[in-house]
């Protein structure tokens, strides 16, 4: 099931609502934003929180949005241009190269996360079962399977949001075959 997309008015909206809703039980419970900066987190970040709230308002408009907060990171960054805030290049103007490194089996984690990134080339480095250990169906099909799955998954995301059409997947695999 897909979602329409959230609109700046529509969370501006939901936002406002839940605010008046937000203010008066802060009012009553003594929560100030300046006075207690990391309990103003956590009520405006956690589970049941403020935003957690205003994404339950926009389900009640007909979405089925989830809450997830503080989400994953990712193994390699190529970056340059220039430090837009701070400095060595902390928050750069370019990223030129995201890499994904994953020697389990987990792909589809490592695709979802380059999936969502803005950047020119999206790398994910992976293992395929040397050929004394293709013992089953699934290992002899894990290459071709798991590739089919990563584009599926780039497909259903680009149906939703497509991203620059000049953005470049590369997977590379090698075999887990430890006779060098």
């Amino acid at each position: 099931m897909g979602n329409k997309k959230v609109t700046a008015d529509e969370f501006v909206d939901a936002f406002t609502k839940e605010w008046e809703v937000f203010s008066v039980e802060r009012n009553v419970s003594g929560i100030t934003p300046f006075e207690a900066r990391g309990n103003w987190t956590l009520q405006m970040t956690t589970e049941n929180g403020f935003l957690h709230r205003v994404m339950r308002r926009l389900n009640a408009a007909g979405r089925d949005l989830e809450y997830r907060m503080e989400w994953y990171k990712v193994d390699a960054l190529y970056v340059g241009g220039e430090d837009i805030y701070g400095r060595n290049l902390t928050y750069p103007s370019e990223v030129h190269a995201i890499i994904e490194h994953e020697f389990d089996e987990n792909l589809e984690t490592e695709m979802w996360k380059l999936i969502h990134w803005r950047c020119p080339l999206k790398v994910i480095i992976n293992y395929d079962w040397a050929e004394s250990e293709k013992t089953s169906t699934s290992r002899k099909a894990y290459r071709g399977e798991k590739l089919r799955k990563l584009w599926t998954m780039l497909a259903a995301v680009n149906a939703f949001y497509p991203e620059a059409g000049n953005a470049e997947y590369l997977v590379l695999m090698a075999t887990r075959d430890t006779t060098d």
